[in-house]
């Protein structure tokens, strides 16, 4: 549908609302279908510019912060939780808003912490 909408004088409105199409069916998909939709999506996108990049990677450099690795961030967890085991808030407190500058969310549960990248 993408294609289609494209070779039919660049019809780039078209062409959106099929890629978004395809988005929901990701959405939408049983977890045997992800993988070729995904790769549907991914190829739609690329045929007019888009969904080209890692989104993490292009948030990082977007907001101008540092992009941490996944060891960093658990590393940085890891010292946060140390923190509040020794009963030291402020430097938990601290830790958690360095990462939250990063663009990560830290959620604690009883099952532990567990964090996310934050949502633009």
């Amino acid at each position: 549908r993408v294609s289609q909408a494209l070779e039919d004088d660049l019809n780039t409105p078209n062409a959106l609302a099929a890629l978004n199409q395809v988005a929901k069916e990701l959405d939408q998909a049983s977890d045997n279908d992800k993988a070729q939709i995904a790769e549907r999506l991914a190829a739609s996108g690329r045929a007019m510019g888009l969904l080209m990049h890692d989104p993490i990677d292009w948030f990082t450099a977007r907001s101008g912060s540092v992009a941490l690795s996944d060891h960093e961030i658990q590393a940085q967890i890891d010292a946060r939780n140390r923190a509040r085991d020794q009963k030291d808030f402020a430097l938990a407190d601290q830790i958690r808003d360095q990462l939250h500058e990063a663009g990560i969310v830290i959620k604690d549960s009883a099952e532990g912490t567990t964090w996310e990248v934050k949502r633009r």
